[in-house]
């Protein structure tokens, strides 16, 4: 169990760590943090039309 919890929380940093990463980038941009990982998520067809 503690292997799970020791994931958990490295998964949680490595999140935290991205999600702050991204929105500096977007900042030297001038785009919102969740425009630019949208949009990104959107550039790999993620949100294809079925």
């Amino acid at each position: 169990m503690q292997e799970v919890a020791t994931l958990t929380s490295m998964v949680s940093a490595m999140w935290v760590t991205v999600a702050i990463l991204a929105g500096g980038f977007a900042r030297t941009r001038n785009r919102s943090p969740w425009y630019w990982f949208l949009g990104d998520l959107k550039g790999l067809n993620l949100f294809r039309a079925a």
